[in-house]
């Protein structure tokens, strides 16, 4: 299997009471949220109806009773459940991908490393990467995983970038391959262990993607022979 880029992860989860009305956006002294507000609402609820049921049994109407709007609100921005999961991972990975540039590569991945694993061991956070790597039989669904999956690595690449821009990286890395090692281990310690990484965890596992784990004199050997 290849693990990709959790690119596709937390968003604002915004509580609203439930109000039962005709399905129609009218004015009314008890005034429903209007503009970003709602965006945040509809996407934080739709991702939670996505960790929770899954993308099959994914409900557009159930998202708007948990945003507390009504549902032509919904469907007015968002013609689709895809559409709507779509936008919804996107203002996830936004935030969850908000990477900070701490100056040197080893401190720049230690700091992705715990985002993804805090991201993938909150409640939302896993029952949403659950659904990204089970629910391929909906083509729909799969389609969409792929391209936020293409996507979804554009970020981390960016530090890998700096990295080979100041020396720390060879520039013939392949960063496919160095990121599905990291994210690999990120989703055993979370999906196995039940574990997060702590900032020590996080920086052996660093230091071993960056170093290798042969001898120093080794290393030299293997460099002068490739």
């Amino acid at each position: 299997m290849r693990y990709e880029s959790v690119v596709d992860r937390l968003a604002f989860a915004m509580g609203a009471t439930r109000k039962r009305k005709k399905e129609v956006d009218l004015p009314s002294a008890e005034a429903k949220p209007r503009g970003e507000p709602i965006v945040r609402a509809v996407c934080g609820a739709a991702l939670d109806e996505l960790a929770e049921k899954g993308f099959a049994s994914f409900s557009m109407e159930s998202v708007a009773e948990r945003a507390g709007v009504n549902k032509t609100t919904v469907y007015r921005r968002y013609p689709t459940k895809v559409d709507l999961v779509q936008a919804a991972l996107q203002d996830e990975k936004r935030a969850l991908l908000a990477l900070v540039d701490h100056g040197n590569l080893r401190d720049d991945l230690i700091g992705l490393v715990q985002s993804a694993s805090r991201f993938m061991s909150e409640p939302r956070g896993r029952g949403i990467f659950r659904t990204m790597l089970t629910d391929h039989a909906d083509p729909e669904l799969a389609d969409l995983v792929h391209r936020l999956r293409r996507d979804g690595e554009r970020e981390p690449r960016v530090l890998l970038q700096r990295g080979i821009a100041r020396g720390e990286l060879r520039p013939d890395v392949n960063t496919s391959v160095l990121l599905h090692a990291v994210f690999g281990a990120v989703i055993h310690r979370v999906f196995l262990e039940r574990r997060e990484f702590d900032r020590a965890d996080a920086g052996e596992l660093v230091d071993m993607v960056l170093n290798g784990v042969a001898p120093a004199a080794r290393r030299g050997t293997r460099e002068r022979t490739r």
